[in-house]
């Protein structure tokens, strides 16, 4: 219904010499994309990002297997980092794009 109703306004419009500008439409993808560009750059300690990058590359297909989950684990060993400093990485990496899109969606 809504497209009947936008076909017959634009009509309408054309009919009456009214220019209709078209709204750009933004995809999902590109959406993403303008937040990873404006995400700041991680400064912190290289075990951090070594973990990270870790967790980045595991959640490519949106998910965490049980070999991804265990992965994380043996390389948090491996570089020393405590559980609470894998909760705050993580928590970091998940609250720095919605920091960055809460002010692009408003």
């Amino acid at each position: 219904m809504f497209r009947q109703l936008a076909a017959a306004a634009s009509a309408d419009a054309a009919g009456a010499g009214v220019a209709i500008k078209a709204i750009p439409t933004l995809t999902t993808a590109d959406f993403i994309e303008r937040i990873t560009l404006k995400l700041p750059e991680y400064g912190g300690p290289t075990e951090y990002l070594d973990h990270l990058a870790l967790l980045d590359r595991c959640l490519l297909d949106r998910s965490l297997s049980a070999h991804e989950t265990s992965a994380l684990v043996g390389l948090a060993e491996d570089l020393g980092l405590d559980r609470n400093t894998c909760i705050a990485l993580h928590l970091e990496y998940f609250e720095s794009p919605a920091r960055v899109a809460w002010p692009m969606g408003s």
